[in-house]
């Protein structure tokens, strides 16, 4: 019996590290991005007159998949291979201990080349740009949660 058990527990284990490792590629990507967006607050605040305490704190991280597609929106989504947004509440206007999220510097555009570069909400400026809420361009949506919360001052 506890020799069984134990085979149990160990195929749990493997297949658990199987699990994890179809999402290590994802991983880099939204550790990059991370980064990315971290060094935009840096020079966002860094670049202000206004008194604040640099504060920049990232949540609830979500990662836009997208397929090739020659229909719908193509023109906006030619060369993106992702997208990383998250929530983001900084001491933009200066209401520390209150952050605030402004839509500043929350996403992060991932090209086929592999190119990344930091947005303001790029899907809203899609959606704006084309009055259409179609995503067929996008196959999946990962929604990480909490997993890559991060708070740091960036001043």
């Amino acid at each position: 019996m506890k020799k069984i058990f134990a085979i149990i527990i160990c195929i749990f284990v493997v297949l658990s590290l199987v699990g994890c490792q179809n999402n290590s590629e994802y991983d880099k990507i939204i550790t990059k991005a991370i980064d990315l967006v971290l060094e935009a607050w840096t020079n966002e605040y860094k670049d202000s007159t206004l008194e604040r305490d640099g504060t920049v704190q990232i949540k609830n991280t979500r990662l836009l998949v997208f397929q090739e597609n020659d229909d719908g929106d193509v023109r906006y989504f030619d060369d993106v291979s992702y997208i990383v947004e998250f929530v983001i509440f900084t001491d933009y206007f200066g209401s520390a201990p209150y952050y605030v999220n402004v839509e500043k510097h929350n996403s992060v555009i991932v090209y086929k080349n592999g190119t990344m570069e930091v947005s303001d909400n790029y899907m809203r400026a899609v959606f704006g740009a084309t009055y259409s809420y179609h995503t067929e361009n996008i196959d999946k949506v990962i929604d990480y949660a909490d997993k890559y919360n991060v708070t740091k001052k960036c001043k």
